[in-house]
């Protein structure tokens, strides 16, 4: 019986132990306690959020990018961000998503950039990114791509006839694009009167 009482303490004791230690929470992550709902001896149920811990060692960086250059950016290429409340200095960020279905009116898409944070950078704060593209290409007036069937081409002028050639094209603005196959350094398109243009078709060169 004293056997018995013995191994019944045991029990119990590594019991209680085990309690013991599931009344203390170690966090995975240290960070910046930002919320926090329970006060020290409160009794909490089941499923409740006790506080709410930030890391700032590294942040997200959310904007978007226009449906003509969306193709030029792919997750891990480098970016440089502006913050407004750092004027004159430069951060390292890193494209970590871009997401595949455009928001708005269809025109944006989102991107999610990670930027390293030496304590300077708050949660919240403006930024601008800009994007280096370094592609060997040709740039031609916007208005010189046209398309059909899913496929980009532009009329090449060349020895009085004009030339429907097939191209590739890359990043853009408002009034120029990048044509990054298809097209020589060079060579002559075409901007104007492209609607009555067919291949082949003899032109007048001015």
């Amino acid at each position: 019986q004293a056997a018995a009482a013995v191994n019944s303490a045991y029990a119990n004791l590594k019991n209680i132990e085990v309690q013991l230690g599931n009344t203390t929470i170690k966090s995975p992550i240290e960070g910046i306690l930002t919320t926090q709902t329970i006060n020290p001896g409160q009794v909490v149920p089941a499923n409740t959020t006790l506080l709410t811990l930030v890391d700032t060692s590294s942040l997200r960086f959310k904007t978007t990018i226009s449906q003509d250059s969306v193709n030029q950016l792919t997750p891990g290429q480098a970016l440089s961000i502006y913050v407004d409340s750092y004027p004159g200095r430069t951060f390292a960020g890193t494209v970590s998503s871009v997401g595949p279905i455009a928001v708005s009116t269809g025109e944006v898409f989102p991107v999610e950039i990670t930027v390293s944070n030496d304590s300077s950078l708050m949660a919240g704060m403006s930024a601008r990114s800009t994007l280096i593209i370094k592609s060997q290409g040709v740039a031609v007036p916007l208005a010189a791509v046209q398309q059909e069937n899913g496929q980009n081409f532009v009329f090449v002028a060349d020895d009085a006839q004009v030339k429907r050639r097939l191209v590739r094209t890359g990043f853009g603005n408002d009034t120029e694009i990048i044509v990054l196959e298809g097209l020589s350094e060079g060579e002559e398109v075409v901007t104007t009167s492209l609607n009555i243009l067919a291949d082949g078709m003899q032109v007048k060169i001015q």
